[in-house]
């Protein structure tokens, strides 16, 4: 079956789209137990335990996309600009903010913070990059989906916000957007 005909039956979108919502979901309580099983404390041992998981990832990524291929990738040298602009935001900065947050806070409020990502993503789309125009319900739909973040961080495990906690959580996610 070619991929193309993969993608178009319900049932696997849906259940592909459920992995990879179950996987999200629980990288912040894995986050949270590789602090503990790793005896992680301080922002230079958070960083050191993001890093290793990045390069590893990567290493992954790369071998995973040449075996689909059937040739080693490498980067052109007209895309290492973009490349490094987005190694920036989305891996730097998001997840500077997001390690670190995530050492202040709760895994469940991480990843209900974590949920914001869409929201964020519209506005910067919107707002910033022109690349969409928001309408009355797009605005309206976000509205509501974060007042449903800020209702289950407030009802849940834990009503306290801190800056370099949730904050950093929630900046994380404006990185991931941009």
């Amino acid at each position: 079956m070619e991929n193309r005909e993969f993608f178009k039956k319900p049932l696997h979108v849906f259940l592909l789209a459920m992995l990879c919502c179950t996987l999200w979901g629980s990288a912040a309580p894995f986050i949270k137990w590789g602090y503990k099983l790793f005896n992680i404390e301080g922002v230079p041992s958070i960083l050191m335990f993001a890093g290793i998981r990045f390069t590893l990832a990567g290493f992954l990524v790369i071998l995973f996309g040449s075996f689909l291929q059937k040739k080693v990738l490498v980067a052109k040298k007209e895309n290492i600009q973009g490349i490094c602009t987005l190694a920036l935001f989305q891996t730097a900065g998001q997840y500077f903010f997001y390690y670190i947050g995530l050492s202040h806070t709760s895994g469940v409020n991480g990843s209900i913070i974590s949920g914001t990502s869409a929201f964020i993503s519209l506005l910067v789309a919107s707002l910033i990059f022109h690349y969409e125009k928001i309408t009355a319900r797009k605005a309206l739909g976000c509205f509501i989906g974060f007042l449903g973040i800020l209702f289950m961080n407030i009802s849940g495990a834990s009503a306290s916000f801190s800056f370099v906690g949730e904050g950093f959580v929630l900046m994380s996610q404006f990185c991931g957007s941009i």
